[in-house]
Parts: C-alpha cells; structure tokens; sequence
C-alpha cells in the first residue's frame, strides 16, 4: 500500500511541476519589419496603447500593425531619440541627442521653432531627462 502511495505522491509531483512551465509569447522587429533602425533606445506606450520607439534614425510610431516614421525631415531636431516620454495629457515628450527636446502631439511634431512654450526654453546645456511630476508639471532636467 505504501508502495501505491508513493507512486501517486510522485505522479502528482511531476503533474504540477509541469504546469510551472510559462511559455511566452513575444514577436521581435527589425529593419525588414519596418524600422528604421535596429538600435533602439528608448521604448513608450502612450494612453492609446500605440508604441513610441526612439531609435538612432528617428522616431517610430507602431500602433500594432504599421510603423511610422518621424525624422528630421518631420521637424525632428536630431535623428538620435535617446529618450520617448508620455505623460498625463497624453503627450509624447522627446530627447534627442544635445540640447535639444520636443514633443509628439496628434502626430505632428513640435520644436523651439513651431512651439511657443519650447521656444521659452533657455536650454544652454544638454539634456539628461524628462518627467511628470504628480500636480501634472513636465520637468527637463539638464546640466552644464
């Protein structure tokens, strides 16, 4: 009888550990799916479930199904997007390389010289981030 119990106890145990197992599911998008550029360095979702991807040559939007591009030639400061931000309003803040930020609203980029709260901007210095704080005011933080 001992022998019987064992065998169940055993069983049992082989039964649940296979269901530990997790199996993720995951799909990976290079250059031949539509990115400009396989180095990314920067990854957002905004309240619309879109993806916002800052890569070394630009600016993609990817809402599941299509990827769009935003480069300079968009009104981009830089091609280098080091940083892609979404905050309450559901605005997309970004960092590119130097001094220079802008933003992403209802797909049209936006920058120092076609925006009246960026060109108020005295950015003398590069900038290292770009947050929300919890009253809903962006901070750019930046440093010599």
């Amino acid at each position: 009888m001992k022998i019987y119990f064992l065998f169940v106890l055993i069983l049992f145990q082989i039964y649940f550990a296979n269901c530990q197992v997790w199996d993720y599911s995951y799909t990976i998008y290079t250059k031949s799916d539509g990115l400009p550029s396989n180095t990314v360095y920067s990854v957002c979702s905004d309240k619309n479930g879109i993806m916002w991807i800052g890569t070394n040559a630009g600016l993609c939007r990817f809402d599941g199904t299509k990827i769009t591009i935003f480069t300079t030639a968009d009104g981009l400061p830089n091609n280098d997007v080091f940083q892609v931000y979404c905050d309450s309003k559901n605005t997309i803040w970004i960092k590119t390389m130097g001094k220079d930020v802008c933003y992403c609203k209802n797909n049209k980029i936006f920058c120092k010289s076609n925006s009246s709260i960026l060109n108020k901007l005295k950015t003398q210095t590069k900038i290292v981030a770009i947050f929300e704080d919890s009253e809903s005011s962006i901070w750019i933080i930046s440093y010599p």
